[in-house]
């Protein structure tokens, strides 16, 4: 067996930067929740939408992701597919070509594995999760009073920890409840072209943006980390498919200026405050469009086929049973090497 080694370059932040928060963030010890006795407007907006996401009608979309890096646009393209109604179940693909080839990333779920395969090239990254396996010992711990919830979204914290796990990993759904639990959230309302929307707009919470600097080497923010996000939320269903409330259409990755930085001269006013103050910037964009309710496709729709025999894959689930604060034995934690 061939282990490919996957090298978070340049080139994997075309395809990557997108899902940084819900991939990458998330997967940081980050002790935050949702306290639910404060009256957060955009936590429990961000909440119904999740829950429209997982428990809601069946639909599929268009993906546009533009990302801004090394002074040039590169353009990815792909589409969405939800099942909904509670199943897990969704297909993810984007595809990107720059002048070093085609990138592309696929996260699907059928409600019992989730696949994540990333492309760089020749380079291949498979992850699983085995989400069928974390509900049941989710369900089993919350029963027995034995979990812990720890976690940086931990299920009974979490705005939406009454849902199961299978329909929280992966996808836009993972993203806006890592959103929602890294976050300090406000909610403005607005229209996107023709369309009125709710906006939601985040910031990273003091102590996680804290704890992710101490894992950055030299404790140096990354340039192209985005620390900021803001959402749009359609607020009403489109005319020509009554369909696509609540689903959000436009989520919008920025960058804060590093501290202490200097005017393009290099040069500081006698207060210590750069003489011209740098400004947030955009370094990724995500569009959904051409959402359209569909039938429920079949579960066969879902299922990874794999085609990279030759890679192996790593096993992610271990990573969510600590987010829920769930032990499990050692015959458990064998049947995820199987």
């Amino acid at each position: 067996m061939k282990i490919v080694r996957h090298d978070r370059n340049m080139a994997s932040l075309f395809i990557t930067l997108a899902f940084w928060l819900a991939t990458v963030a998330s997967a940081q010890t980050v002790s935050v929740s949702h306290d639910p006795s404060v009256d957060d407007h955009g936590t429990r907006l961000l909440g119904r939408v999740i829950e429209r996401l997982a428990l809601g009608a069946a639909f599929d979309a268009k993906v546009r992701q533009r990302v801004w890096v090394g002074g040039r646009e590169v353009i990815g393209v792909g589409t969405y597919e939800q099942a909904g109604d509670g199943s897990g179940r969704f297909n993810l693909q984007v595809a990107m070509h720059d002048g070093d080839g085609k990138h592309t990333l696929q996260q699907i779920s059928d409600g019992r594995l989730a696949w994540t395969r990333e492309q760089i090239g020749d380079q291949i990254l498979l992850q699983r999760v085995d989400v069928g396996r974390l509900d049941q010992w989710v369900h089993g711990a919350t029963l027995t009073g034995l979990s812990r919830a720890e976690g940086a979204a931990g299920s009974t914290r979490s705005i939406v920890g009454h849902l199961p796990p299978s329909v929280r990993v992966g996808g836009f759904v993972e993203m806006l409840e890592t959103m929602v639990a890294q976050h300090d959230l406000r909610v403005v309302t607005g229209r996107l072209e023709d369309q009125d929307v709710w906006i939601v707009r985040g910031s990273l919470k003091d102590n996680v943006r804290l704890q992710m600097l101490a894992n950055f080497p030299n404790n140096q923010w990354p340039e192209l980390c985005p620390d900021e996000m803001v959402v749009a939320i359609a607020k009403s269903d489109q005319i020509d498919t009554g369909f696509g409330q609540g689903i959000p259409v436009r989520i919008e990755f920025w960058v804060s200026p590093p501290t202490g930085s200097l005017d393009d001269k290099g040069v500081e006013n006698q207060t210590g405050q750069p003489a011209t103050m740098p400004k947030n910037r955009m370094v990724s964009l995500i569009e959904l469009y051409s959402i359209r309710p569909i039938s429920t496709p079949p579960i066969g729709r879902f299922r990874f086929e794999n085609q990279d025999m030759e890679v192996n894959y790593t096993n992610d689930t271990d990573r969510y049973l600590h987010r829920y604060g769930i032990e499990i034995t050692e015959r458990q934690s064998r049947l995820l090497r199987r």
